[in-house]
Formats: C-alpha cells, sequence, structure tokens
C-alpha cells in the first residue's frame, strides 16, 4: 500500500512568521493536533503540534499572539513521499517515535499529511482487526462537529467556578477572541442570573 491511499490531502498549513494565536485557530478550525509550517515560497520547514503550542506559551511566560511558529515548531522535520511504500512510513515513525509526517512532493512542498490515526482507521476496517485496534480507530476518528461539544463542556466548567471567585479575583478568558466556546461561556456571563444556564 502507498502513502497516497491514506494520507490526507492539502492539509492546511502556517507560515514561519504566524503566531502561535493562528496556528491554533488552524488547528481548532480543523480538528487536527498539528499543522506543517512552511516558508515563503511555500516548501516546509518544521511541524507544529499542539503541544508544543502548550509548552511555548508555559515555558516562555508570553502571550501566543507574542510568540512566532518559528520559535516553537520542530526543525527537524521527517517527511515521506506520497508514492512510499506504507511499511516504510512505519518505520520512520517507528524509529523518530512520531505519530505524524508531512508528505512532501520533489521540491519539497507540503501536499498531504500522514497520521497514525489515519492507519489505524484502515487497519480497524480489516476483518482481523481487534477490539483493543478498533476502539484505538474510534478514539482517533475526527469529530464532526466538535466545537458544539467543546462549548458545552466549557460552558458547564465555567459556571462553578464563576460561583467560586470574587469579582475581584475575576480573570478575563485567556482563549482566543472568536472561539466559539469562549464566546458562549462570555455571552452567558453578561446574562442575568436568573436565564444563566445550570
Amino acid at each position: 500500500m502507498k502513502v497516497s491511499e491514506l494520507m490526507t490531502r492539502s492539509p492546511r498549513t502556517c507560515s514561519v512568521d504566524d503566531t502561535l494565536s493562528a496556528a491554533a485557530r488552524v488547528m481548532w478550525e480543523e480538528d487536527c493536533g498539528c499543522t506543517p509550517v512552511v516558508d515563503a515560497s511555500g516548501a516546509l520547514v518544521g511541524m507544529l503540534t499542539d503541544r508544543d503550542i502548550c509548552m511555548a506559551a508555559y515555558t516562555t511566560g508570553r502571550k501566543l499572539d507574542d510568540v512566532h511558529v518559528i520559535e516553537a515548531c520542530a526543525k527537524r522535520v521527517l517527511a515521506c513521499g506520497a508514492e512510499d511504500d506504507l511499511e516504510r512510513a512505519l518505520e520512520t515513525m517507528r524509529e523518530a517515535q512520531v505519530r505524524r509526517l508531512p508528505v512532501t512532493d520533489g521540491d519539497g512542498m507540503p501536499i498531504g499529511l500522514l497520521s497514525f490515526a489515519d492507519i489505524l482507521r484502515h487497519e480497524a476496517a480489516e476483518e482481523r482487526a481487534t477490539s483493543v485496534l478498533r476502539t484505538l480507530a474510534a478514539v482517533c476518528r475526527p469529530r464532526a462537529g466538535h466545537s458544539p461539544v467543546i462549548e458545552k463542556t466549557v460552558a458547564m466548567t465555567a459556571a462553578p467556578r464563576r460561583e467560586a471567585e470574587s469579582p475581584a479575583r475575576s480573570q478575563p478568558s485567556a482563549l482566543p477572541q472568536g472561539n466559539p466556546a469562549t464566546t458562549a461561556v462570555e455571552a452567558e456571563r453578561k446574562m442575568p442570573p436568573g436565564r444563566r444556564r445550570r
């Protein structure tokens, strides 16, 4: 089997000059955990994961709008080609201990992304698949309409915290503006107490 048969084609990328906030928005909108990083010519120069964003925010103490992608992304990038054998890609993943590989063309331009989740879902469809494999594949399946689920979770967890905090200790949300979950919580905060969700 070839990589091209399982890879996600035309993945969204971010630029080395983008902020981590912009990169996080890409991951939010695409419901994914990483994005290829490209230079001005569109060539692959790095990979950025959601964990990279979290760790950059924690270790630098700076806002995501103040940190550029090039500061946080992995610059040693392993990639594969669309016509590579899948087993070769798996070997690369094992040796590098990574779950995702960008797929590039002959000029180093990203044309796809192969994730371990893609492979799991394929294997789980086989008759020989075990219940463990099928469970892993289900966990890795993209979530249709993931925003409402997160919105509900954030609203439910935010309410008890608001009641416990005094007005003087309340802090504005640090999530990016425009995030559906943030918008829902902020809208609820402005409601009269009797109309808030319980």
